[in-house]
């Protein structure tokens, strides 16, 4: 995913796919989620280190809402059953995934919100 050469925060706007569409003119949860991000990071002091992406799928479908930090050189971590109540602990995640040297942040270093949320790990070794 990431070819930035940065760090990257992945919001799926389609989330979720698989339920009844939301009234015309009415967002997704997926994009109610990342409007929630975006409004959050206007004064978050690490805004300028981190890429936010919204994006069209990050195959979690099962388990919708989903957002994934990646880098190069960094494990690729997907959180799911996510909604827009979660903004402030994906920030707080995203800050110690860049303060990482690979990205794995265990269960124990995540917000507590968001443990249990991991819905994929992917090593960067194993991404070629």
């Amino acid at each position: 995913m990431s070819g930035s050469g940065q760090d990257v925060l992945y919001i799926c706007r389609t989330c979720p796919r698989y339920e009844p569409a939301p009234p015309p003119g009415e967002p997704k949860r997926g994009e109610v989620l990342a409007a929630e991000i975006k409004r959050l990071m206007r004064d978050w002091p690490r805004r300028d280190d981190l890429l936010v992406l919204v994006v069209n799928c990050l195959s979690g479908c099962p388990k919708p809402c989903n957002v994934a930090l990646d880098a190069p050189d960094k494990t690729r971590l997907r959180f799911g059953q996510l909604d827009a109540g979660y903004a402030h602990a994906v920030l707080e995640a995203a800050e110690r995934y860049l303060d990482s040297p690979d990205g794995n942040l265990p269960d124990d270093a995540l917000p507590d919100p968001l443990k249990g949320r991991v819905t994929a790990r992917a090593p960067a070794s194993l991404r070629g």
